[in-house]
């Protein structure tokens, strides 16, 4: 049997079918291992970032503990450095004395201070840090900025605060008024705050009396009429009239808006009306009316029912000294047994120091009528102008018809006006 012989097979090419599946096994490698990564980066960013809090990955990352949480982001911040959130949110976990010491506290705050000074929890630490050093330039412009800028009412609360304290304190006085020089838009949201923090308005007062007489500032018309408001409620009527004729930057006569010609501005010196409803279920509807002339006057229409009595009234701020009361009226459509009364009363007891009873005339004609009165020293301040019936028992039965008023002034006689001016300056 002759001897076979074996010829080996030479080797195969790889078809290129094979090298395209090869060549998308390697690819889709490449992505899983590129996704992976991509997802474990886009995990680590979500959860220092917060976007994902509730993930247990997220707990394990960040720390679940204070200590944990701590140790977690000084372990980032080795790593990243530049994390700016981090570098807070590590301040904030600072601020514990059992994970850190003074020093570190204070070294972590300056840096956060450097790289985020208006952030919200930078500016509230270093409010405190300040306060319990007593750096009250600091702590006042960390405070300025949380109730100016980040709307903190907290932060409003306690400037309050600093400012009822700062008659024990003369740098406190002083950081105080030197910030308010420089920004005094702060004070706003402070005096709307200064009631919850049970601050007296007139703890306020020498602020708001820098920032009125600090050329090219004023109040503004919201804060101002807030202010007049409280300090009238406490009693400071010399203060409040102050603010009402820096708010009007204008003369401001005996008796305000006696021609009628603008609105009633209510919480001030100008008129009031008795009944805050002032609509049909009213015994008495007070509203401003065109005259003839193309000029406002005051309307008083009466509805039969029960009227709260004073009708209108205003606060006038008086010297003592000889006066006369002057008031042109229309009342000839007025049904009813007495009439009307205006009264000018002294405010520490309602004395009526004088009256004017408007009678007669028709409904087209005006009556003008007058009266001297003398305003005492002991009187005090402010009396009250009021339109009410003239026989106390129509405030129940009521009135019918009409009866219109207008310009109501009251004037220095002649002999005292060399002793005083009719406006105050």
């Amino acid at each position: 049997m002759p001897e076979s012989t074996m010829t080996p097979t030479p080797p195969q090419a790889i078809r290129p079918a094979a090298w395209r599946y090869l060549a998308f096994l390697l690819v889709v490698g490449v992505c899983l291992a590129g996704a992976r990564l991509a997802w474990k980066t886009h995990l680590e960013l979500s959860c220092w970032g917060a976007e994902w809090p509730h993930l247990s990955a997220c707990g394990a990352m960040t720390g679940a503990t204070p200590h944990e949480r701590w140790q977690a982001r000084v372990q980032r911040l080795s790593k990243e450095p530049g994390e700016t959130q981090t570098l807070i949110e590590a301040l904030v976990f600072a601020q514990d004395d059992s994970l850190t010491t003074s020093e570190q506290r204070s070294a972590m705050l300056k840096e956060a201070v450097d790289r985020a000074p208006q952030n919200v929890d930078v500016l509230r630490i270093q409010a405190n840090s300040a306060i319990g050093a007593s750096d009250w330039p600091v702590a006042l412009s960390a405070l300025t900025r949380l109730a100016l800028y980040h709307n903190d009412p907290a932060a409003s609360q306690m400037v309050a605060g600093l400012i009822s304290r700062a008659g024990e304190d003369v740098s406190l006085q002083g950081a105080l008024i030197t910030s308010i020089e420089t920004n005094p838009a702060w004070l706003d949201p402070v005096v709307f705050a200064a009631p919850r923090a049970e601050v007296p308005m007139a703890a306020l007062l020498p602020l708001v009396q820098s920032v009125m007489s600090s050329p090219g500032h004023r109040l503004s018309p919201r804060t101002g009429q807030f202010l007049i408001e409280r300090l009238n409620a406490e009693g400071w009527w010399e203060a409040s009239h102050e603010i009402w004729r820096h708010l009007w930057q204008r003369f401001i006569p005996f008796v305000f808006n006696g021609d009628f010609e603008q609105t009633f501005v209510r919480g001030g010196f100008d008129w009031e009306v008795g009944d805050r409803d002032n609509d049909h279920r009213s015994g008495a509807m007070v509203d401003r009316t065109y005259r003839q002339s193309q000029r406002h006057s005051m309307r008083v229409r009466f509805t039969g029912k029960p009227i709260h009595s004073p009708i209108v009234w205003q606060y006038l701020m008086l010297p003592p000294g000889h006066y006369r009361l002057r008031i042109k009226s229309q009342t000839g459509s007025l049904h009813s047994d007495n009439g009307l009364s205006w009264q000018l009363l002294c405010p520490e007891d309602d004395t009526v120091l004088a009256s004017i009873s408007p009678r007669g005339g028709t409904a087209q004609q005006w009556q003008e009528d007058g009266v001297d009165v003398l305003i005492p020293e002991a009187c005090g301040q402010p009396a009250r102008l009021v339109l009410v019936p003239a026989a106390s028992y129509e405030s129940r039965t009521g009135m019918r018809g009409e009866a219109l008023f207008d310009d109501i002034t009251l004037s220095r006689l002649p002999a005292e006006t060399d002793t005083a001016k009719e406006s105050l300056p």
